[in-house]
């Protein structure tokens, strides 16, 4: 049986004489007293559900203007508000409950891929807009404001579902060139010892340093690695090898590993500013080679870095050469 339009906050009987009879939608003057905080996906969840709140109050459904200024303040306060689940709702239609439930799925999916965090403006609408057409549906008075709601939504959903594919695609691009200059996708020969080139030309070694715990590239870093790949584009018959290396401190086996992804950071940026993946490589040492020598568990800055080096590039039977 729906839920009646109009909530009790008083009621006393004398008698048959009602003395106190008062309607909700007290919370929307509460929701706008609000301030929003939590994550940006959180702060646009406010102002959807307030706007929902404001309609459904300037139509008279105050138990629903109540419902959504509510989840407004919850979601202002920073707590995790998610989808109302259909199972709340007094929906007879079967189909209709069940195409219900599998927008949930599909709008759940996009959160858990990520779409809270990259779109949140673009999340949170289609979160609101959801929550919109569950409650005109179990309404079900309104068409058009129950398709308004329903074409909308799935409209945002093909949106998000196409950005979480590009993402993973593009992500899956980045590990293939990691891969591959790592020598992760195919057989690299043992290269000989760096060799010095000679003459006004000649090509040496660039260093880029690392804050404490972090495989992230400064402002400082990019400005060194531009001039990399600059020099690059100059010597195209050159291989380009980057060396993470760490500090004493910390986890030797953590430590070869963040050395690792420092070179991947240096890799990445270099291949994603032209530089073929087949003309860069990938090497770790951990804390093993200290450019500063000192005592274990020390963090020493100089130490944090990886070492960029221009090598012969290595022949490679049937695969040509690969040029910027």
């Amino acid at each position: 049986m729906p839920r009646s339009k109009l909530c009790l906050t008083g009621l006393a009987l004398i008698g048959l004489t009602v003395v106190a009879l008062a309607a909700c939608g007290t919370q929307l003057q509460k929701a706008e007293r609000t301030v929003p905080e939590g994550t940006a996906f959180q702060r646009a969840l406010y102002a959807g559900y307030m706007a929902l709140a404001q309609s459904e109050y300037d139509g008279g459904d105050y138990r629903d203007s109540d419902a959504f200024a509510l989840r407004a303040i919850r979601s202002a306060e920073g707590e995790a508000v998610g989808p109302e689940p259909v199972a709340l709702r007094e929906l007879s239609d079967e189909e209709i409950k069940d195409v219900l439930s599998r927008s949930r799925i599909r709008l759940v999916a996009a959160f858990e891929a990520g779409a809270a965090e990259r779109t949140p403006d673009k999340a949170a609408r289609a979160q609101t807009l959801y929550d919109c057409w569950l409650e005109e549906q179990e309404e079900n008075r309104q068409p058009g404001e129950i398709a308004g709601c329903r074409d909308a939504l799935m409209a945002l959903l093909d949106d998000l579902e196409r950005d979480a594919a590009r993402l993973a695609e593009a992500e899956a691009r980045r590990t293939e060139r990691l891969a591959a200059a790592s020598g992760e996708l195919f057989e690299r020969p043992i290269l000989p010892a760096p060799a010095k080139i000679d003459g006004p030309a000649a090509l040496g070694t660039y260093i880029v340093f690392f804050e404490l715990n972090q495989a992230r590239l400064t402002a400082e870093s990019k400005q060194i690695l531009s001039e990399v790949v600059r020099a690059a584009k100059d010597a195209t018959a050159m291989r380009i090898l980057a060396t993470g290396h760490t500090d004493m401190a910390g986890n030797p086996r953590v430590n070869r590993k963040l050395a690792r992804e420092r070179a991947e950071a240096v890799v990445e940026y270099l291949i994603d500013h032209g530089v073929d993946a087949l003309r860069v490589g990938i090497d770790s040492r951990g804390e093993s080679e200290p450019l500063i020598p000192t005592g274990d568990g020390v963090a020493e800055f100089q130490n944090r870095r990886v070492e960029i080096r221009f090598e012969p590039m290595p022949k490679i039977e049937g695969v040509p050469l690969a040029s910027l």
